[in-house]
């Protein structure tokens, strides 16, 4: 608007009731799109009426998607740790990568050992390419036992999971079973009814809202057309009706937000229910933890396969390392070359 007290053309005018309705459009997009965000993906329909209706077929549809996704990928995943070898073997992997790093370590150790007891001996030219050698065996340790240290956690963590995971394809079959008979609690339902009941409730509130709007505007925008130009005070009068319709979407925002993250959640119930399942001991296993414990397998194969192609070419760096700081510690005697 206008920032002195010259009089406002009806142009003018219409311009600044023109933005605020663009304002209202606005905000009403947002509020349709947020709720499109959180129930289009499920699979409910655009009609508010029909989705309390239709709760029952979607969650029940979604749940059962998450527990035929759930066998599928826990069957999998036992396939894929037995062509690996299955757990025993990983251990046993475990095991042999902490003595290829305690070997390592022990060579670097007395390369540091003879260096340190030597190093008076040398030139400055072999100190630097000797710091050099040193401080890279010092990185790939650190290196190796990060990796050995993350890769022992990893295992102890899922061990449980991973052990579960290897077994026959008849013994999986019966861990699973409970998901292929499960049946998606009725409460679960109803709790997401009324949640629906009350959104489809704010969506004929906005809808109203929008249908005001675009009264107000047609009023307002006649008003100012007939009796412009205006003050600043007489203008912003006029304007301040739309002050109620502003308020009302301030609070259908609220009220919507309020609504839809429980939505969300009930929603999400459908894709994680059951979450569990009981073991062959009858302690309870994580379904997602099932679900992702071929890629936690596989981290750990990766990690142990890496050490063991480091360990050999950092062994053979260390014993020419060595051999040729020997070779120069012996170099002279009393001043005398011995080669």
């Amino acid at each position: 608007m206008a920032a002195t007290n010259a009089p406002i053309s009806a142009a003018n005018a219409i311009c600044d009731l023109t933005a605020l309705r663009d304002a209202v459009d606005t905000a009403q997009a947002e509020l349709v799109a947020d709720v499109r965000r959180v129930l289009r993906p499920a699979g409910f329909g655009r009609e508010p009426e029909t989705w309390e209706d239709t709760a029952d077929a979607v969650l029940t549809a979604l749940n059962q998607d998450y527990c035929y996704e759930s066998v599928v990928e826990i069957t999998e995943n036992t396939r894929k740790i037995g062509r690996k070898g299955g757990l025993d073997k990983l251990v046993l992997q475990v095991f042999e990568m902490t003595n290829l790093f305690n070997t390592a370590r022990e060579s670097v150790r007395n390369f540091e050992t003879l260096y340190s007891n030597g190093r008076a001996q040398l030139s400055p030219v072999d100190h630097v390419r000797f710091d050099d050698g040193l401080n890279s065996f010092r990185k790939l340790m650190v290196v190796f036992e990060l990796q050995m240290n993350a890769s022992r956690t990893k295992l102890n963590d899922h061990k449980r999971t991973l052990r579960a995971l290897d077994v026959s394809a008849a013994d999986i079959a019966n861990l699973v079973r409970p998901l292929t008979t499960a049946v998606y609690p009725a409460q679960n339902i109803a709790a997401t009814k009324v949640l629906l009941r009350q959104l489809a409730g704010l969506s004929g509130l906005r809808t109203r809202v929008e249908t005001s709007s675009g009264v107000l505007f047609a009023i307002v925008s006649q008003i100012l057309t007939i009796h412009a130009p205006f003050t600043p005070e007489a203008l912003n009068a006029e304007l301040a009706r739309y002050s109620t319709i502003s308020y009302s979407l301030d609070q259908l925002i609220l009220e919507q937000a309020a609504i839809l993250a429980p939505l969300q959640e009930s929603i999400n119930l459908a894709t994680s229910t059951p979450s569990g399942i009981s073991g062959a001991n009858g302690d309870e296993l994580s379904v997602d933890g099932l679900r992702r414990g071929f890629d936690v397998f596989d981290e750990i194969y990766d990690a142990v396969d890496l050490m063991h192609e480091m360990h050999g070419p950092l062994l053979a760096a260390l014993q020419r390392a060595t051999a040729q700081l020997r070779f120069k510690l012996r170099l002279d005697v009393d001043g005398v070359a011995l080669f």
